[in-house]
């Protein structure tokens, strides 16, 4: 577990002095609710003082005073607890907006590799979960722990005034539950791997389900036949009960333990007042701060079982704050580009650990790299694309295309040689810097839960509408826009899911216009549209590239015939480079993709592909 100063620097989410001034108004606040009782037993005095010395006059102003010192109680409970309101509400939520906006520029940092070997539910239950839990419950346990050790110091010394016997016998039954505390607190600890896993695990198959929802009915399974989700609501569902289980020793029998104590505290002192050894005042002293003395500390024992659990989640958090980020440059070191032109320069480069799957976009699902070191998916790749022309990246699938535009990008750092633009290694540019000047448009568009108008504003921040309706005219997008119901204030659905591909490929494209950046990385965004999308994205790439550097990932070689340098990527390597006419006329491995393809778009439902 480590030690219990890490523990809570991990619970309070690194930032254990900004709890401190709210944990001290809690424990005042604490000290405040308790005086009631003080005034209270003040109150039975007076009123037992006839009783105790018959024919003496009741103390009517005694008992004013006990009235006033309510009043101020009320006072003060009132100033305490609306400071505590204001430090929960503002101070939490300031605490939360820190520590959230340093995970996201964390993430914004961390390598595309991190995300391609998470589960999206993994990450996700961090990201959500995990968060709630911790701030849900550091503050909370330093808010309660800190309240009631104070409250169980107070009334020790308050009780031990009165009488040093009956204070034992009042506090004695706490230490016989910490056996209990200590069982729930392991019991717990074991299971609370289980539930993370668990957790996660419904989560994935959640995210899997609703994704892959149109598929599934396809083939009939989006009903009870979906096993792998009801086995993780199954496993989530017997982890869960295990859980509670685990809890029992601190639910059941401390619990019970500690209601004994009312029980010990009137043996006690009906044995004294027997004995004459114990004023009858002070025995009712002692019943009245029993019955508010146990309770919360009931209440700390179901955090501290607790804690694990929480230390897990907290864990979990840190796990994906130590993560290794992109190196960044010092500013002094910093080196701006001097032109426009990419070189790789023996560039080796692999997914992950050895043996994993890769998932580069080009490569079939578990498809592997050609023989080499097992996880490299670049093997000493050079090749050069020029400033201002188009540079198209050839071959088949799971060659290592989709890498080396992701490589231009930075999404990762080679294992081994360089890459350069404009003469300057990206490592020493700062990705900002790089990013600003890239364009990028993926075959798989993402849109996000927004307007159309502010999906293609993410090209600018600050744009204006009418740049935003120019961007959407020139990517040939302005047409269907103008026909949905609110037009460009309409909000798609997550992914975009509420348009069509084509609709999707287009305002991405609305946003790169819009970006106008010197430089452009496609994944050839119309190798599974239909025709007439197929044209009008055409229309639209063609206006974003003009007077750009160009590197397209192509697919249809036949829509790139005209780039002034073909690249044929194969097994990691360049296999050969050229012009289109100049790669047909060698009679290598473009030439016979040429041909196949010219032979494949021959074919017909039912008949045969052409034979030379």
């Amino acid at each position: 577990m480590g030690s219990l100063a890490e523990s809570l620097d991990r619970l309070t989410l690194r930032r254990p002095k900004n709890y401190c001034a709210m944990v001290g108004w809690r424990i005042l606040d604490s000290m405040v609710s308790s005086l009631p009782t003080g005034i209270m037993v003040a109150a039975v005095y007076v009123l037992m003082g006839p009783i105790a010395d018959p024919g003496s006059a009741l103390d009517v102003r005694a008992l004013a005073l006990c009235l006033v010192a309510l009043a101020a109680q009320l006072a003060l409970s009132y100033l305490s607890s609306r400071k505590i309101y204001i430090l929960t509400c503002a101070g939490t939520a300031d605490i939360v907006l820190e520590a959230r906006l340093a995970m996201g520029e964390k993430l914004r940092r961390l390598p595309m590799g991190f995300y391609s070997e998470r589960d999206a539910g993994d990450l996700t239950s961090v990201l959500l979960r995990d968060y709630r839990i911790v701030e849900n419950y550091g503050g909370e346990l330093l808010s309660q722990a800190g309240c009631i050790l104070a409250r169980l110091a107070v009334f020790s010394v308050f009780l031990a005034v009165f009488d040093a016997r009956m204070a034992a016998a009042t506090l004695a039954v706490v230490p016989l539950a910490l056996p209990f505390l200590y069982l729930g607190f392991r019991g717990l600890s074991r299971v609370s791997d289980e539930m993370a896993r668990a957790l996660r695990e419904s989560d994935a198959r959640s995210i899997e389900y609703a994704r892959g929802i149109r598929t599934l009915k396809a083939f009939g399974l989006a009903g009870e036949q979906f096993a792998a989700l009801e086995r993780s609501f199954d496993e989530l569902r017997r982890v869960s009960i295990k859980k509670e289980a685990a809890s029992r020793p601190v639910a059941v029998f401390g619990r019970l333990v500690l209601s004994c104590g009312i029980g010990v505290v009137m043996a006690a002192g009906t044995a004294l007042l027997s004995q004459g050894a114990l004023h009858p005042f002070s025995f009712m002293v002692f019943l009245l701060v029993a019955l508010n003395l146990y309770e919360p500390v009931i209440s700390l024992f179901y955090f501290l079982s607790d804690f694990s659990h929480a230390d897990k989640a907290a864990r979990r958090i840190d796990a994906v704050l130590d993560e290794p980020e992109l190196s960044e440059p010092a500013l002094e070191k910093r080196r701006a580009a001097q032109g426009l032109d990419y070189a790789f320069e023996e560039v080796v480069f692999g997914y992950g650990a050895p043996g994993k799957e890769r998932p580069d976009a080009d490569a079939a699902p578990g498809a592997k790299a050609a023989q080499g070191a097992p996880d490299d998916v670049l093997r000493g790749l050079s090749l050069e694309a020029p400033q201002g022309g188009m540079t198209a990246l050839v071959g088949r699938s799971g060659s290592g295309k989709s890498t080396v535009v992701r490589l231009m990008a930075r999404f990762w750092d080679p294992r081994a040689g360089e890459v350069r633009l404009g003469g300057v290694p990206l490592k020493r540019m700062g990705a900002d810097a790089l990013l600003s000047r890239v364009s990028i448009v993926f075959q798989d568009v993402y849109l996000f839960q927004d307007t159309i108008a502010e999906n293609i504003r993410m090209g600018r921040e600050g744009a204006t509408d009418e740049e935003v309706r120019d961007a959407a005219r020139r990517a040939a997008c302005l047409e269907f826009i103008e026909r949905l119901p609110q037009g460009f204030d309409t909000v798609v659905g997550e992914g975009g899911c509420t348009l069509s591909g084509g609709e999707k490929q287009r305002i991405s494209i609305a946003r790169a216009l819009l970006k106008d950046a010197p430089i452009v990385l496609l994944d050839e965004a119309t190798a599974s549209l239909d025709p007439q999308n197929e044209v009008l994205v055409q229309r639209a790439v063609a206006e974003l590239v003009r007077d750009k550097t160009v590197v397209v990932i192509a697919h249809r070689l036949r829509s790139v015939r005209s780039a002034a340098r073909i690249v044929v990527v194969d097994g990691g390597v360049v296999a050969e480079s050229g012009t289109h006419d100049e790669l047909v006329a060698a009679g290598g491995l473009y030439a016979g993709m040429w041909f196949e393809q010219q032979r494949a778009g021959e074919w017909r439902l039912g008949g045969d592909v052409p034979r030379p």
